[in-house]
């Protein structure tokens, strides 16, 4: 069968997506494919994003061994001993055999149990039998598939990854580095004028906070006269639990204090959701001064059973942005002490520090050595906790005072510029599942080609298979001779969303130099 698709799989902490591009077009446009599930008991809708929530339900709820999306959500946090949440995050949790049935973890003895690979794996069947039952004719597991996974993964939990997918029918698949999406698209929309746009860029640091994971990364690049740029990965934070998840139990924690009472599992679950709808309405323009949160009360009465609790939009910002982006020193260090609330969740090691900026001074302090006289002159954010401007200027605004100006000792300026549209997303899924689809590794660009012998493009053959697990390691014969690849266009728009900021490399500012050269907006191509 003739390959037609080339397809993109976010395999999410919090949700998980999938993005194609049709290979038989002239000129091969990316699309978000709407994943059919269960939105309630009795009704399935298709949906952008599929939450990477399973839930085991009873035999008499009739709803088969496993529901997964927003139902198996939302009927997880009502029935928190079937509800399997984080698989992402237990497949790289060292502490646990990660391929025994430990999953819900802490669940009664009569509930079925899964592994982390396993429930990793089912969601990707659920990705799978979606798109098979919209593509007869092309199945997924036949199309040129990439799944995109933290670049803190050890090589064991990609091992795992690659195991969950062969679990769910895709033997062939490729992994590609979530930072690496990220910046893949970036270079894509920009792959007319790439090197005037990176000229005076050495040093890049992309930060990705999604749902449930901070990943940080370090890129090298360099301009050359007569060849396209060099681009390698040349450091790679800690594998972090701490993400936008976090930021929600920690406005479920303070709503709760205001309710008065402990509330059980299942009343907190709810809660938590009730915070995150809360959350993403209070830091959004034109946000209301105050709004409620409910949650049913214990006992079977529906007048008066109901227990709220009001969040004012001030003291929501404040304690997001003081607690999870404070303004912090480039020498802090995040504290070790005991989990801060909103963090603890039995099972799994989430960071002890919410501060996210700290982390981020940490590994920019770890790494110094490595990145030598360069200094970050630009900062790639993804991630959908960094969807509110809010949040994004904050740390903006810290990671430019890290930098002050060599001359006169004021702080430089990042400037808040975009790829593409505005984020419209509520979670990174959709952008790195559709920078997966379009990753330049599968098209052979010019810019991909030169930058092939660095450190970032390194793969491992999986046995028994020429393809490699890492997405940038798989190359076509024409890529291997150095001519252009007739089987995959070079040619695919622009279509998610990444947030870039960027500051001029220059050893002066504003303030002490008026004539500072203004390089003007990185434009979509």
């Amino acid at each position: 069968m003739t390959l037609r698709y080339a397809v993109g799989i976010d395999l999410g902490t919090s949700n998980s997506a999938l993005a194609y591009a049709d290979l038989l077009e002239g000129d091969p446009q990316l699309h978000l494919f709407d994943v059919p599930q269960l939105v309630d008991a009795s009704l399935t809708q298709g949906r952008k994003l599929l939450p990477s929530h399973l839930y085991l339900p009873s035999p008499h709820e009739g709803l088969g061994e496993a529901v997964v999306g927003m139902f198996a959500r939302d009927r997880g946090a009502q029935v928190p001993g079937r509800h399997v949440a984080s698989a992402k995050s237990w497949l790289c949790h060292p502490a646990v055999d990660r391929t025994a049935p430990i999953l819900p973890w802490g669940a009664p003895p009569d509930v079925p149990r899964l592994s982390p690979v396993a429930a990793s794996a089912r969601i990707l069947r659920h990705l799978r039998d979606a798109w098979d039952r919209a593509h007869a004719d092309a199945p997924l597991a036949e199309q040129d598939v990439i799944v995109t996974v933290p670049a803190s993964f050890d090589e064991g939990a990609r091992a795992l990854t690659l195991r969950a997918a062969e679990e769910a029918g895709l033997p062939e698949i490729l992994l590609l580095e979530e930072p690496q999406a990220a910046f893949y698209d970036w270079t894509r929309v920009h792959r007319g004028q790439l090197g005037p746009e990176l000229a005076d860029i050495h040093l890049v640091l992309v930060v990705d906070v999604g749902g449930g994971t901070t990943d940080l990364t370090l890129i090298r690049t360099e301009v050359r006269d007569e060849a396209p740029p060099l681009l390698e990965r040349i450091a790679v934070g800690d594998h972090l639990l701490l993400g936008g998840d976090n930021m929600d139990i920690a406005l479920a924690r303070t709503a709760e204090k205001r309710i008065g009472q402990r509330l059980n599992a299942a009343q907190f679950g709810a809660l938590v959701q009730a915070s995150r709808a809360a959350k993403e309405l209070l830091l959004g323009e034109g946000a209301p001064e105050r709004t409620s949160v409910a949650v049913a009360g214990a006992g079977s009465r529906l007048i008066g059973g109901t227990l709220t609790a009001e969040l004012g939009r001030d003291e929501v910002r404040a304690l997001l942005l003081d607690g999870f982006f404070p303004r912090v020193s480039p020498t802090d260090a995040p504290a070790r002490a005991a989990r801060a609330i909103g963090l603890a969740e039995l099972g799994l090691p989430y960071a002890a520090d919410p501060a996210i900026t700290r982390h981020a001074a940490a590994f920019l302090q770890r790494h110094a050595r490595t990145a030598a006289e360069l200094r970050v002159d630009a900062v790639l954010f993804n991630g959908g906790a960094l969807t509110p401007p809010l949040l994004a200027g904050r740390l903006t605004e810290v990671l430019s005072s890290w930098s002050p100006c060599a001359a006169c000792a004021t702080t430089s300026r990042i400037w808040r510029l975009r790829a593409g549209q505005r984020p419209m997303r509520s979670s990174a899924a959709a952008s790195d599942c559709a920078s997966a689809a379009a990753a330049p590794a599968r098209t052979t660009s010019a810019w991909e080609t030169a930058a092939r012998p660095s450190a970032w493009f390194r793969g491992e053959r999986r046995k028994g298979s020429n393809r490699r697990s890492t997405a940038t390691s798989h190359w076509c014969s024409g890529a291997r001779s150095g001519s252009a690849c007739s089987r995959r266009p070079d040619s695919v728009p622009s279509a998610p969303a990444i947030w870039w900021r960027w500051r001029k490399s220059s050893p002066s500012c504003r303030r002490c130099r008026p004539s500072f050269p203004a390089k003007g907006p990185l434009r979509c191509g």
